[in-house]
Protein backbone atom coordinates (compact mmCIF):
# COMPACT_ATOMS: atom_id res chain seq x y z
CA UNK A 1 0.00 0.00 0.00
CA UNK A 2 2.61 2.35 0.61
CA UNK A 3 5.24 1.61 -2.12
CA UNK A 4 1.76 2.09 -4.50
CA UNK A 5 1.23 5.63 -2.45
CA UNK A 6 4.45 6.65 -2.97
CA UNK A 7 4.56 5.40 -6.92
CA UNK A 8 1.46 7.31 -7.76
CA UNK A 9 2.64 10.81 -5.73
CA UNK A 10 6.06 10.48 -8.08
CA UNK A 11 3.45 9.93 -11.03
CA UNK A 12 1.56 12.74 -9.79
CA UNK A 13 4.72 15.03 -9.83
CA UNK A 14 5.79 13.61 -13.43
CA UNK A 15 2.73 14.74 -14.79
CA UNK A 16 2.93 17.91 -13.27
CA UNK A 17 6.32 18.44 -14.78
CA UNK A 18 5.49 17.06 -18.11
CA UNK A 19 2.44 19.54 -17.82
CA UNK A 20 4.59 22.45 -17.40
CA UNK A 21 7.16 21.11 -20.27
CA UNK A 22 4.56 21.31 -22.63
CA UNK A 23 3.10 24.70 -21.52
CA UNK A 24 6.74 25.87 -21.76
CA UNK A 25 6.99 24.73 -25.34
CA UNK A 26 3.42 26.47 -26.56
CA UNK A 27 4.50 29.44 -25.13
CA UNK A 28 8.33 28.81 -27.19
CA UNK A 29 6.37 27.95 -29.99
CA UNK A 30 3.91 31.15 -29.79
CA UNK A 31 7.26 33.54 -28.99
CA UNK A 32 8.83 32.26 -32.33
CA UNK A 33 5.97 32.90 -33.94
CA UNK A 34 6.12 36.22 -33.05
CA UNK A 35 9.79 36.64 -33.76
CA UNK A 36 9.26 35.19 -37.26
CA UNK A 37 6.24 37.56 -37.49
CA UNK A 38 8.59 40.55 -36.32
CA UNK A 39 11.29 39.18 -38.61
CA UNK A 40 9.40 38.38 -41.86
CA UNK A 41 7.69 42.42 -42.04
CA UNK A 42 11.10 43.96 -40.74
CA UNK A 43 12.67 41.97 -43.54
CA UNK A 44 10.11 43.09 -46.67
CA UNK A 45 10.16 46.36 -45.11
CA UNK A 46 14.08 46.51 -45.81
CA UNK A 47 14.14 45.21 -49.34
CA UNK A 48 11.18 47.78 -49.95
CA UNK A 49 13.25 50.37 -48.34
CA UNK A 50 16.16 49.63 -50.44
CA UNK A 51 14.49 49.25 -53.46
CA UNK A 52 12.65 51.93 -53.06
CA UNK A 53 15.62 53.78 -52.97
CA UNK A 54 17.76 52.34 -55.47
CA UNK A 55 14.72 53.45 -57.86
CA UNK A 56 14.70 56.74 -56.55
CA UNK A 57 18.57 57.36 -57.02
CA UNK A 58 18.27 56.24 -61.19
CA UNK A 59 15.31 58.33 -61.69
CA UNK A 60 17.26 61.08 -59.76
CA UNK A 61 20.82 60.64 -59.82
CA UNK A 62 20.63 61.27 -55.67
CA UNK A 63 22.87 59.19 -53.84
CA UNK A 64 23.24 59.07 -50.02
CA UNK A 65 26.94 58.24 -50.53
CA UNK A 66 27.76 62.04 -51.05
CA UNK A 67 27.17 62.33 -47.80
CA UNK A 68 29.26 60.10 -45.59
CA UNK A 69 29.38 60.84 -42.05
CA UNK A 70 32.24 60.48 -40.31
CA UNK A 71 32.70 57.98 -37.97
CA UNK A 72 34.10 59.42 -34.61
CA UNK A 73 35.35 56.52 -32.74
CA UNK A 74 37.80 55.95 -35.92
CA UNK A 75 38.15 60.08 -35.81
CA UNK A 76 39.28 59.45 -31.96
CA UNK A 77 41.55 56.31 -31.69
CA UNK A 78 42.66 55.90 -35.40
CA UNK A 79 41.34 52.21 -35.06
CA UNK A 80 37.80 50.92 -37.20
CA UNK A 81 35.17 50.59 -34.91
CA UNK A 82 32.78 47.23 -35.39
CA UNK A 83 30.79 48.81 -37.77
CA UNK A 84 33.35 50.63 -39.66
CA UNK A 85 32.77 49.64 -43.62
CA UNK A 86 30.00 48.18 -42.91
CA UNK A 87 28.03 51.03 -45.48
CA UNK A 88 30.03 50.41 -48.23
CA UNK A 89 29.55 46.77 -47.84
CA UNK A 90 26.04 47.06 -48.39
CA UNK A 91 27.01 49.41 -51.58
CA UNK A 92 29.05 47.42 -53.30
CA UNK A 93 26.90 44.12 -52.50
CA UNK A 94 24.20 46.02 -54.08
CA UNK A 95 26.11 46.96 -57.03
CA UNK A 96 26.84 42.92 -57.42
CA UNK A 97 30.43 43.27 -56.12
CA UNK A 98 30.46 40.33 -53.62
CA UNK A 99 34.15 39.86 -52.70
CA UNK A 100 34.41 43.31 -52.03
CA UNK A 101 31.20 43.37 -49.72
CA UNK A 102 33.18 40.73 -47.74
CA UNK A 103 35.69 42.45 -47.58
CA UNK A 104 34.53 45.60 -46.31
CA UNK A 105 32.29 43.97 -43.48
CA UNK A 106 31.66 40.42 -43.91
CA UNK A 107 28.10 40.85 -41.72
CA UNK A 108 26.96 42.49 -44.55
CA UNK A 109 26.58 39.32 -46.58
CA UNK A 110 25.88 36.64 -43.56
CA UNK A 111 22.95 39.26 -43.05
CA UNK A 112 21.71 38.70 -46.78
CA UNK A 113 22.54 35.13 -46.76
CA UNK A 114 20.55 34.50 -43.29
CA UNK A 115 18.12 36.63 -43.92
CA UNK A 116 17.09 35.89 -47.86
CA UNK A 117 16.78 31.76 -46.75
CA UNK A 118 14.10 33.04 -43.84
CA UNK A 119 12.45 35.21 -46.02
CA UNK A 120 12.39 32.92 -48.81
CA UNK A 121 11.28 30.44 -46.80
CA UNK A 122 8.73 31.93 -44.74
CA UNK A 123 7.61 33.35 -47.62
CA UNK A 124 6.90 29.64 -49.91
CA UNK A 125 5.22 28.62 -46.28
CA UNK A 126 3.11 31.20 -45.76
CA UNK A 127 2.21 31.12 -49.80
CA UNK A 128 1.33 27.02 -49.54
CA UNK A 129 -0.39 27.30 -46.17
CA UNK A 130 2.28 25.67 -43.89
CA UNK A 131 2.67 22.61 -46.30
CA UNK A 132 6.23 23.93 -46.77
CA UNK A 133 8.32 24.44 -43.17
CA UNK A 134 10.05 27.71 -42.76
CA UNK A 135 13.38 28.36 -41.34
CA UNK A 136 12.95 30.18 -37.95
CA UNK A 137 14.94 32.92 -36.71
CA UNK A 138 16.91 31.40 -33.88
CA UNK A 139 19.21 33.03 -31.50
CA UNK A 140 21.96 31.42 -32.55
CA UNK A 141 21.60 33.19 -35.75
CA UNK A 142 22.73 36.48 -33.86
CA UNK A 143 25.60 35.06 -31.66
CA UNK A 144 27.11 34.15 -35.13
CA UNK A 145 26.63 37.45 -36.29
CA UNK A 146 27.72 39.24 -32.76
CA UNK A 147 31.05 36.99 -33.52
CA UNK A 148 31.75 38.07 -36.89
CA UNK A 149 31.43 41.61 -35.67
CA UNK A 150 33.92 41.17 -33.47
CA UNK A 151 36.46 39.14 -35.34
CA UNK A 152 35.95 41.20 -38.02
CA UNK A 153 36.96 44.11 -35.81
CA UNK A 154 39.89 42.32 -33.91
CA UNK A 155 41.27 41.68 -37.34
CA UNK A 156 41.24 44.63 -39.07
CA UNK A 157 41.85 47.01 -36.06
CA UNK A 158 44.98 44.33 -35.52
CA UNK A 159 45.82 45.11 -39.35
CA UNK A 160 46.06 48.79 -38.99
CA UNK A 161 48.48 47.99 -35.36
CA UNK A 162 50.84 46.71 -37.67
CA UNK A 163 50.12 49.18 -40.82
CA UNK A 164 48.27 47.67 -42.75
CA UNK A 165 44.41 49.25 -43.85
CA UNK A 166 42.02 46.07 -45.12
CA UNK A 167 39.54 49.16 -45.99
CA UNK A 168 41.59 50.30 -49.01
Amino acid sequence: MKKNCQSQIKSNRLSKIHFLKNDLTNKDKELQREIDVYMFLVGWISIFIFASYEILSKLTGFRITKFEIPCIFHRVTGYDCPGCGGTRAVIFLLHGDVIKSFQYHPIVLYTVVIGGIFLLTQTVSRLTGGRIKPVHMKIFYFWIALGIIILNCIIKNAALFYGINLLP
